[in-house]
């Protein structure tokens, strides 16, 4: 079961934005696996989903193999909401995803100076 499902139509506790359930705190501690590594990182293979409620909409990945990299993450439906998953279907084999749409797709927000 994915513990990061799409958005939903329930305000948060301000009443502004929708809630996503990806930042409830129910998803934090959650354990996410990069078959392959993330990205040019081949050894960063395994982290941990935390959110602070202080810091919503920002989450961060704990490495668990390197405790000293952490890296902050956004939902990324959240700054380009008609984002189309193209997943292919080995691949969505391979994540045992039933359903792209259902996909929580995280995105380490870059700052431009």
């Amino acid at each position: 079961m994915n513990p990061f499902p799409r958005p939903s139509t329930k305000s948060d506790e301000y009443g502004k934005q929708p809630m996503l359930p990806l930042f409830q705190t129910s998803c934090t501690g959650a354990e996410i696996t990069f078959i392959n590594g993330l990205g040019g990182c081949p050894d960063w293979k395994r982290f941990l989903y935390r959110v602070d409620p202080d810091q919503i909409p920002i989450a961060v990945l704990e490495n668990l193999g390197n405790p000293a990299i952490s890296l902050s993450v956004i939902d990324l439906f959240l700054v380009k909401f008609d984002y189309v998953i193209d997943m292919s279907e080995a691949d969505r084999l391979l994540v045992e995803l039933e359903d792209a749409d259902a996909a929580a797709v995280l995105t380490i927000p870059v700052i431009k100076h």
